[in-house]
Order: structure tokens, then sequence, then C-alpha cells
């Protein structure tokens, strides 16, 4: 059996046809937790996540039901003179059901979707293209083009309905590729607006690499960028947390390249070889999670069962020796003593 890299080495310029993936029928939506990472700490799902996720329970039918129904349709679709058009009857509705995998996050996920979404008040903008090519202006040559937006958005007022994007990544990218020269306004927008994550050196390194092929108008051959791990999926990994991450970034970069062949036609040219590569490593990360043992993840669920066990133990000594504090206090106990003759 073919290797994963060979298997893309030996990629021909037969032509690949798309399969359009049928919507599938969603009954029911089962949350594992109602917990997620911000990257600094973990924290409750907000409203607005729970509802997005939620709301998926019921939203489509299967292709089979489509199928039965456009038949039945098309077979009915034939009259008579004399047949009397039958008015057609409500589409049902259809009702998902949503729920949690613990019984502890039941209780705040059916707390929260009874819930309104906040109105939206204000709406984010970003510069248009002439305005900041306008401002740049005035700088002189060689300034950093993140401080350039970062002025702009610190000098612009705007009306109190609208305010501007946050800027991290953008600044992150734009200060990736400030040294790389020949680059204008317009292209350098373009990589700000790149959906990558600056996580990693191999990731800005891999950016980079992009914006001097266009700023040489040179063509960026997706085998050809060294940067890219291609070979990650055929690493043998002993912690799969590990090879996971490794394929994960992998494919953002892969979508980055996917991204960039839209805005760069003539310079990034490998379209149809990233996406064979992509579909490559999405198969190879569902195989990687099939391999995990379930042995590990109920382990993880102990963990999480007995570190929410020691803290309801702990908050019920606690509010066992705040009862007993009050008894001492409002309750004294007396305790009965006994005279002793004095001895004359």
């Amino acid at each position: 059996m073919l290797s994963a890299w060979a298997s893309i080495c030996r990629f021909s310029k037969r032509s690949l046809v798309p399969i359009a993936d049928q919507p599938r029928a969603v009954k029911r939506v089962i949350f594992h937790t109602t917990q997620k990472s911000n990257g600094v700490e973990t924290i409750h799902l907000p409203l607005s996540d729970l509802k997005q996720i939620a709301g998926r329970a019921g939203r489509f039918k299967t292709a089979h039901q489509a199928t039965t129904s456009d038949a039945a349709a098309a077979s009915n679709s034939v009259v008579d003179m004399d047949d009397v058009k039958k008015l057609d009857s409500p589409a049902q509705e259809t009702v998902g059901c949503v729920t949690t995998y613990r019984p502890e996050d039941f209780s705040y996920l059916k707390k929260n979707l009874s819930k309104e979404l906040k109105d939206i008040k204000t709406a984010r903008i970003f510069p248009p293209t002439l305005i900041i090519e306008r401002f740049a202006s005035y700088f002189p040559p060689g300034t950093p083009f993140s401080y350039i937006i970062s002025r702009l958005h610190t000098v612009s007022e705007l009306h109190p309905r609208f305010e501007f994007c946050e800027l991290n990544d953008q600044l992150g990218i734009a200060d990736v590729i400030h040294s790389v020269k020949n680059l204008s306004i317009q292209e350098r927008l373009t990589f700000c607006a790149a959906p990558i994550n600056l996580r990693d050196k191999d990731d800005s390194a891999f950016l980079r690499s992009l914006a001097e092929c266009v700023a040489q108008n040179r063509t960026a051959p997706l085998l050809d960028l060294e940067p890219l791990p291609l070979k990650n999926m055929d690493a043998k990994l002993k912690d799969p947390h590990q090879y996971l991450h490794s394929l994960e970034r992998l494919h953002k970069m892969l979508i980055t390249y996917l991204w960039l062949s839209y805005r760069f036609p003539h310079i990034v040219i490998s379209r149809r070889l990233a996406n064979y590569c992509k579909k490559l490593v999405e198969d190879q990360i569902e195989r990687t999670l099939a391999s995990c043992s379930a042995a590990r993840v109920s382990n993880m669920n102990e963990k999480i069962e007995t570190a929410r066990q020691d803290e309801s133990d702990q908050a019920t000594i606690q509010q066992d020796a705040s009862g007993e504090a009050t008894v001492q206090q409002d309750d004294p106990i007396e305790v009965p003593t006994q005279r002793v003759p004095s001895l004359r």
C-alpha cells in the first residue's frame, strides 16, 4: 500500500470531480460538554454558540426522504381537466432534540436555551483599501504596515453604530511579511486577511514563502514549498495528540494555500493537488481519532468526575463546618456539674 507521501507524488493530471455532500437528517444533538477553552481558561459556552449548535437538531431531511417526496410530487403532477386541484398540505415541521452527556450540564443548557439573544447594537467594519492606501502615502517608505493600520484605527472617528474589527491577527501577519519587498498595499491587505494562525514558526515561514512568490511574480507549486510539512502524514509518533496537532497544522496550511489560490491564481497554481492533499489529511485525522482507545476517553471522564466529586465533597465539608460553628455560637451546650462536699 502506497504511503500518503507517495500517493501525493504519484498524483496525475486527471480531473477530480467533487462529490457534493448530501444533507443529513439530524434528529438530536448531544453536548459532550458545555465548556470550552478560550486559550487562557475554561469557560462556559456563550449563548450564541449554544443556540447555533443546538439549532442544527431537526434541520435537514435525509436524501431518501427528499428523493421519495420528489418522486411522489412528479407522479401527481399530471392531472385531468375534471380533477379538482387540492390545496397543498402544509409541510410538517421537523422537531429536534437537544440534551447533554452529563446531567450536571443539562441545567446550564436548559436555562440558557430559554433566553433570548441580545440585540446587535454595533457592526464591525474594516477600512476600505483606497482609504488605507491614501493614509499610507502620508508615511515615509519603510514604515511597518502594522503601525499604519493601528494608527489609522486610533485616529479614525466612527458613528456609534460602528466599530473597527480587532486587529490582533492582522497585525501579526503584517509584521511577518513586513520585510518582503515589492508587495503593494492591496497584496498586503490580502495576506493580512488570510485564514492562518501564526502560533508556530512553521506557519510564519509558510506564509512568508507565499508572500515572496507573489512579490517576485513567481509561481508557487505546492510540492516546492519547503515550510509545508507534507511528510507529517507518514510520521510515526507515539503520542496521538501530538500527531493530531501536526495534522491540524498541515490542514490549516492547505486551507490557506487554497484560499490564496483564488486571490492569486497565476501564482498559487496547485489548487487541485491541494484539494487532494487536504482530503488525505482529513482521512488521516479521522483514522487517528478512530484509533484512540475508549479506555483513554473513559479515563479522562473518570478524572473529570473525580474532580467534580472532590469539589462537591469540599463544599459539603465547608457547609458542615459552618453549621457546627453556628450551633456552637448560638446554642451552647450546658455541661452538668456535680458538687463535691467539702471536707472540714
